[in-house]
């Protein structure tokens, strides 16, 4: 089933008319059937309520029944809290009865780490049948919608703000609860909860999918960890698009580079969390590294102003250096601050703002107080332009301007842009007494984590397909094309190759050198299917002038027959280019994700973590093509359109060899302005 279909089945679950909870203790305030008892009689849920032990409490409330099957009717829900070991028959006898679904609080499954634990879960999912099922291991769901909360933490019985227009689906239960105070504190009320545990049949994105579709719901949060459903987040995110409503996805556990068994560099730099970065940006999923960032996001999508890819900002300001801070922090997170075009300075200076520093940012001066009156219609005229993507307008102390500041806060909030108010050093309790988060900031560094938070996710244009089943990396039945095979179907796809001579005979390169006319000095590599990283097996020479081309090239057939036996091994000479920097383009067919291209620094920067690159999940559009490019001519300082061509030439390659199982072309240099690809490797699934 997809997500869609997973969720609909979930439709008891959240909305049940009636619930059982089995293994309630009446002697025991505490145990979690008790406590779950407690709390559904202490809400305004008007369905039926029955508690299943022993024996019933003497004040109970509650209908009370020995065992399901003792039960007049079969209920839509039942609330599984007796130990693991008594779990599994517990829900087959609700399969068997025909209940609707089932919430498993009980733990010691797999997430103990042990055989026994793996195997009781295994034998819980075969009880299930199609029942669907939370957990085990997790800790319930809320409902505001129908005042229905069944769990057992003490969080749902605090003083919190009014049922919001937020979701959240958790695998962590009580991380959820975390995210809904500090929204709480954000002044957001949560109208939904769901804790999926350990996933064993219901996972956080079919979770986020069936909350998704409440009336009340506006943002969906969902809080992901260990494997990543792809299919199903990807689905959620179209979904939620469709709909007009937003995901705000929290992720950790972030794989090193180092835990993917791979040849080449590319796939080597493929970590989990650059394809998930990846899978969010194109299905418009707002993904964030931190609890605090899911409110920034759940804001932002409150206010549905998104940002798009490498946005241009405006930047008004009456200090030069508050306006030098907010470009370079832009810069790092590759938002541009274009100059204004002369038309829009001249509008500003039919306004009578005459005086200021009109550029971008515009430096209103020390004396704005002057041209205070003005900044609604600035405001306005900034918002109008179409080459300029949003404004922020700094502002500090506003002791003798309250009125003034307040006014603008609120033109702010309501622009037709995205826009924002850094309110800097203001009067005590200012900025708290306006309640606008997310748009008065009191401090750069708060606001340029906020933007960073914001251009996370863009509005997608593509769908990924299933992830494919087989693994990356070089392996039984994999073979490999180096450098002189694998240029050329990469040349042929539109990427632009150094030329290349190639022979196994030393003199015969040497010929190829002459004819060509090359001066030096050369690059010499041994090209072989069983030496890829010919740096590290000293199978490469750098800077070999023409006098010692010869012999420079005796030398490494030397080398050549003591590192390989590929029957097809030769000897490569290039002229060797002068450039200025280096990048890499490639792409990996991930067991999770499936086809992936990604872009980023080269050399000796590809596997570096904190380098920059950006990963495109395939089938694609030529629009997210489009936005890779700029995000690249911006980030890695190359020419957008040949990177362009380069990205939809690689990925038409790749859709015309199914076989491809990893792309490495590394390093493309940028020589005289222009994309050279210096070395290509190609692995396939025989």
């Amino acid at each position: 089933m997809d997500t869609a279909q997973r969720s609909g089945a979930l439709s008891k679950i959240f909305n049940p008319r009636s619930i059982a909870v089995v293994g309630v203790s009446p002697d025991r305030e505490l145990s979690w059937g008790r406590r779950t008892v407690d709390q559904i009689l202490n809400s305004r849920y008007t369905g039926e309520l029955t508690a299943i032990g022993k024996r019933a409490a003497p004040d109970s409330r509650a209908k009370w029944a020995l065992s399901l099957s003792d039960m007049p009717e079969v209920p839509d829900l039942i609330v599984v809290a007796v130990p693991a070991s008594a779990a599994v028959g517990v829900v087959k006898e609700a399969h068997d009865l025909g209940v609707g679904g089932a919430i498993v609080y009980s733990s010691g499954f797999s997430e103990m780490g042990t055989e026994e634990g793996a195997a009781l879960e295994r034998a819980l999912i075969e009880a299930a049948g199609d029942m669907p099922f939370l957990g085990p291991n997790c800790l319930g769901i809320v409902n505001k919608q129908i005042d229905l909360s069944i769990t057992t933490t003490v969080y749902v019985v605090r003083p919190a703000q009014p049922a919001g227009p937020v979701a959240i689906a958790t695998q962590s239960g009580a991380l959820g609860f975390v995210l809904a105070d500090l929204l709480d504190g954000a002044g957001i009320g949560y109208s939904s909860y769901a804790s999926v545990g350990n996933s064993s049949m219901v996972d956080a994105t079919a979770a986020a999918a069936e909350i998704l579709t409440h009336e009340s719901t506006r943002v969906v949060v969902v809080y992901l960890e260990g494997s990543i459903n792809a299919v199903g987040l990807a689905e959620l995110g179209d979904r939620a698009r469709e709909m007009g409503k937003f995901v705000v996805a929290l992720s950790v556990g972030r794989s090193a580079a180092g835990q993917r068994a791979a040849l080449s560099h590319t796939s080597a730099a493929a970590g989990d969390h650059l394809l998930l970065e990846a899978l969010c940006r194109q299905h418009g999923i707002t993904l964030v590294g931190s609890d605090e960032d899911v409110v920034t996001g759940v804001l932002d999508a409150l206010r549905n102003r998104p940002l798009p890819p490498n946005p241009n900002i405006c930047i008004l300001t009456m200090s030069g250096g508050a306006g030098g801070l907010l470009a370079d922090g832009f810069a790092n997170l590759n938002v541009r601050v274009d100059p204004l075009r002369p038309e829009l300075i001249q509008a500003i200076r039919d306004m009578g703002i005459r005086d200021a520093g009109v550029s971008n940012p515009v430096d209103l001066g020390g004396n704005f107080i002057t041209l205070i009156d003005k900044l609604p219609d600035l405001i306005a005229l900034i918002c109008a332009q179409q080459d300029i993507d949003g404004l922020v307008l700094y502002l500090t102390f506003g002791d003798r301007a309250m009125e003034h500041y307040q006014k603008l806060a609120t033109i702010i909030g309501g622009a037709t842009k995205p826009s924002w108010f850094i309110w800097a050093c203001p009067p005590q309790g200012a900025v708290e007494e306006l309640g606008m988060p997310g748009v008065v900031f009191t401090t750069t560094a708060g606001f340029l984590r906020h933007i960073e938070v914001a251009t996370a996710a863009h509005p997608p244009s593509a769908v990924i397909e299933a992830p494919a089943s087989r693994k990356v990396g070089l392996r039984e039945g994999t073979s490999v094309l180096t450098e002189v095979k694998a240029s050329a179907l990469t040349t042929a796809a539109g990427i632009r190759h150094v030329d290349t001579a190639s022979s196994a005979d030393p003199l015969d390169v040497v010929r190829q050198v002459e004819k060509r006319g090359w001066e030096g000095p050369f690059v010499l590599k041994i090209d072989a299917s069983d030496i890829p990283h010919r740096a590290k097996a000293g199978a490469l020479r750098l800077g070999v002038t023409r006098e010692i081309l010869q012999e420079g090239l005796e030398s490494l057939s030397e080398v050549a027959g003591t590192l390989s036996t590929d029957p097809d091994c030769v000897l490569v000479a290039q002229p060797m280019l002068a450039h200025s920097h280096e990048i890499a383009l490639g792409f990996v067919r991930d067991e999770i994700f499936g086809a992936s291209l990604i872009v980023g620094m080269g050399g000796a920067d590809a596997e570096n973590p904190h380098a920059a690159r950006r990963a495109l999940l395939l089938p694609t559009s030529r629009d997210e093509a489009r936005s890779l490019a700029s995000w690249a001519s911006v980030a890695l300082d190359v020419p957008r359109d040949e990177i362009e061509s380069a990205i939809v030439g690689l990925g038409d390659l790749i859709e015309s060899h199914p076989e491809y199982a990893e792309i490495d072309i590394n390093p493309i240099i940028v020589h005289e302005g222009h994309l050279v690809a210096v070395d290509a490797l190609i692995i396939i699934n025989d």
